[in-house]
């Protein structure tokens, strides 16, 4: 079978055990790559980000899967819309060229071994719908990206106004006070910011979040009481203080 014309290929819990094939690099024309709880091994090679068509990239839940972004030279003709590694051993930093990614609707970096500050250019995703950075080792802002002193939550994420869901919590942002700019991503759904030690009050009111079903703040050291406004939210099923 000639695989270099597959335009789809998805395999879920098939044992692989082995390194991603280099032979996936030549599929000139697959739009969907999904190879989800598959015990990849070995390094994620940079290269599959070329593949002129991609769409989808699903490599989650391949524990045992390394490596890194920072060879990844993304540009603006790149279709990617979905890209999740969640579930393996990626480190390092996100390249600043991730900002090109323009039709990126949905990525999933949790559990990973990421770190160091998200780089600004994030702030371009501007179709993206789900965040997830959970469970990381992602810092703030350095002073040399702005005024923000090191370790403040990053305030870019605010111009992602079609945001649904975002999951920043388990990170190294640092004791900060609860990021008011969340307010402002009227379209969330699910906000995670537990475990990021957040410190001081909870903000006494707060309006736009009239599509949140769920808020976790947990692990945190705000202090005070669960506030008026949280129970005003018509949609909101769960808070886990």
């Amino acid at each position: 079978m000639n695989l270099t014309q597959q335009e789809n290929l998805m395999l879920y819990q098939v044992n692989i055990s082995l390194s991603l094939p280099n032979s996936l690099l030549n599929l000139s024309s697959v739009a969907t790559i999904s190879l989800v709880e598959t015990r990849l091994l070995g390094d994620l090679p940079y290269q599959i980000f070329q593949l002129p068509k991609l769409q989808n990239l699903d490599l989650g839940y391949n524990y045992n899967m390394t490596g890194n972004l920072l060879k990844v030279k993304w540009g603006c003709n790149s279709s990617l819309e979905k890209l999740v590694l969640s579930g393996t051993l990626m480190s390092g930093k996100l390249p600043d060229s991730i900002g090109y990614l323009r039709f990126l609707n949905y990525l999933d970096l949790r559990g990973n071994q990421f770190s160091v500050p998200l780089p600004e250019s994030l702030g371009n995703l501007t179709r993206i719908t789900l965040l997830d950075f959970s469970g990381n080792g992602f810092t703030g802002r350095s002073p040399s990206q702005g005024n923000n002193r090191n370790g403040e939550i990053p305030d870019f994420f605010v111009k992602l106004l079609k945001l649904e869901d975002l999951k920043l919590g388990t990170n190294n942002f640092g004791a900060v006070p609860f990021p008011l700019w969340v307010s402002n991503l009227t379209q969330l759904i699910y906000l995670d910011i537990s475990n990021i030690a957040l410190m001081g009050p909870i903000p006494s009111n707060i309006t736009g979040f009239r599509k949140l079903r769920m808020l976790s703040l947990s692990n945190n050291s705000l202090n005070g009481t669960l506030l008026s406004w949280l129970f005003t939210i018509p949609s909101l099923l769960m808070v886990r203080p």
